[in-house]
């Protein structure tokens, strides 16, 4: 159980502070999850492009099943500008919705690295940039793929520098990949926003082929997930290339959302896709190996 309290500064002097009202919240709470549990389950949405209202009503497809936590796959901003377009387009409609009692994990997409706010986001969330971590069954690595543009492009300004950037995870992913965490998961899912293949041929897509396809070949990964196309598809593995299915969730404007529905055991995981009417529209199932 948790409530939020805000006392008010009325007068900061250097040697006197002076306090207002104290505003307290509600209570509210949460279940800290079972690392060891049998069963794992969240739901992904990507794409949203500022498009707040994309998050409730694709959650609502949902209703009613618990989840251990709701993943944003990447641009669930065009751009960032200010502290009260991140409020007004994600972490309210996530605390109004689900963020009070259910955890959200977000990574970066290429449009997570634009605006002349991008830089204040590590301020507001406690990491959008590479990780790895265990939940029941799973080993999760979450990956940053950066910009889809190449870093001397003008509109970077010469600010940039996401090839070394992808290049240092690429060797963080090598460490990731020998670790016994991730050898002795019964499943290996990596979360990324832009796919290591299906996303044309664009500079940084395919140095995220060239850099993570081998590495998540020889790690024997499960699965991967992804946005970033705007067309949801299932990619299932092809020898020699993906050696595991890649599934891409839809974009942003109505009748191309999808809500990505995950739940993995010890024996199987199951990816559910929805549009944003409800209606299934890709499923697929990875058995252990």
């Amino acid at each position: 159980y948790y409530q939020i309290v805000s006392k008010e500064i009325v007068n900061f002097q250097p040697y006197k502070v002076s306090y207002g009202k104290t505003i307290t919240s509600v209570t509210e709470h949460f279940v800290n999850p079972d690392l060891k549990k049998e069963e794992v389950s969240f739901v992904m949405l990507n794409d949203i492009h500022d498009r707040p209202n994309s998050i409730p009503e694709l959650l609502n497809l949902d209703k009613g099943n618990y989840r251990d936590f709701v993943f944003f796959n990447g641009d669930v901003f065009d751009y960032q500008t200010d502290e009260k377009q991140l409020i007004d387009h994600m972490i309210q409609p996530c605390v109004d919705y689900f963020a009070k009692t259910t955890p959200f994990l977000f990574v970066r997409g290429n449009h997570e690295t634009r605006g002349k706010f991008a830089r204040n986001l590590p301020e507001y969330f406690y990491n959008i940039a590479y990780t790895a971590f265990t939940l029941g069954p799973v080993r999760f690595v979450i990956l940053d793929t950066g910009e889809d543009k190449e870093d001397k492009h003008p509109v970077y300004a010469d600010l940039v520098d996401f090839d070394s950037y992808r290049e240092s995870q690429a060797l963080w992913l090598e460490q990731e990949i020998n670790r016994k965490e991730f050898k002795r998961a019964a499943f290996r899912i990596v979360l990324m926003h832009i796919p290591p293949r299906y996303s044309g041929d664009g500079h940084g897509a395919e140095h995220c082929t060239k850099l993570f396809e081998p590495l998540m070949n020889k790690g024997k990964v499960d699965l991967v997930l992804s946005g970033h196309t705007h067309a949801y598809k299932i990619h299932p593995p092809v020898k020699g290339l993906n050696n595991y299915p890649i599934i891409i969730g839809g974009g942003p404007s109505t009748g191309k959302r999808t809500l990505t529905k995950v739940i993995a055991t010890n024996k199987k995981v199951e990816v559910i896709m929805l549009n944003d009417r409800g209606v299934e529209v890709g499923n697929y199932q990875v058995a252990k190996r």
